[in-house]
């Protein structure tokens, strides 16, 4: 089922890149993150695969992408749970730090790999708005989200213009 939804997210943001190849940016984390139990956690991501339009910035709110054009916009965020069996796992889009947009959630029962989550969603943007990818985890103890250099395809958080 994650190979599947893995696969469906990458076409669509491969469809959406295609279609506005101007206006889109990818940003991921080359190191593991440990989430705390029972904490909503912002990701941050200090590298870029690519930004057109300054989206991202890896120093300063590395965890935002940023719109500035009223416009359609497609936001995928991937990640990867460390191995752990226990409590729930989510993954939230959020506009403005606030207003959550897009979810993901399961629980993580009998779980012995790696999870995958995926969250993904499209937002008229008015303007000027910030997006985050927040996780949050209930295992009863710290629990990692694994990194990569930027290939694997593993921790990353894209946004593309797809319309006006």
């Amino acid at each position: 089922m994650n190979r599947i939804l893995l696969f469906i997210t990458t076409l669509l943001i491969s469809v959406a890149v295609q279609a506005a190849p101007a206006d889109w940016a990818r940003a991921y984390r080359s190191s593991q993150l440990t989430v705390s139990n029972n904490t909503q956690t912002p990701l941050n991501f200090p590298q870029e695969v690519a930004d057109t339009t300054t989206y991202h910035d890896t120093s300063v709110n590395s965890s935002r992408m940023t719109t500035n054009t009223v416009g359609l916009y497609l936001f995928v965020v991937n990640i990867y749970w460390a191995p752990n069996g226990t409590g729930l796992r989510t993954i939230q889009i959020r506009r403005d730090g606030t207003n959550i947009i897009g979810y993901c959630g399961w629980p993580a029962a009998n779980v012995v790999e790696p999870h995958q989550c995926s969250a993904l969603w499209y937002e008229v943007s008015s303007g000027t708005h910030y997006y985050e990818a927040y996780v949050y985890q209930t295992s009863g103890a710290d629990l990692n989200i694994q990194g990569d250099d930027g290939t694997l395809g593993v921790a990353w958080f894209a946004i593309a213009l797809v319309g006006d």
